[in-house]
């Protein structure tokens, strides 16, 4: 039986900096938060923000398109709007 063995220390900064930047969206949805789809998401980006997505970059980038498509489809704040912002790929 083989152990897990610990992610190295640079594995463990870039999964950080990765949820961090997703805390940076999330605290700027809920700074303007009352427009319409404004709740979707956030609950979006919660699930982003786990672990087990920040994780796995598989499950992360169907979750960047549809916060994406999301956030285009509503009328949201200049600062938010995904056309300020390249798409990541």
């Amino acid at each position: 039986m083989s152990f897990y063995k610990e992610p190295t220390t640079y594995e463990k900064t870039a999964l950080s900096d990765l949820q961090g930047a997703w805390t940076v969206l999330r605290d700027a949805v809920v700074e303007n938060f009352g427009f319409p789809g404004s709740d979707k998401i956030i609950f979006h980006i919660d699930e982003a923000m786990s672990w087990e997505c920040v994780r796995n970059l598989n499950r992360m980038y169907p979750l960047i398109n549809l916060i994406h498509n999301l956030a285009n489809q509503q009328l949201t704040p200049d600062n938010l709007h995904p056309r300020s912002r390249p798409l990541l790929r």
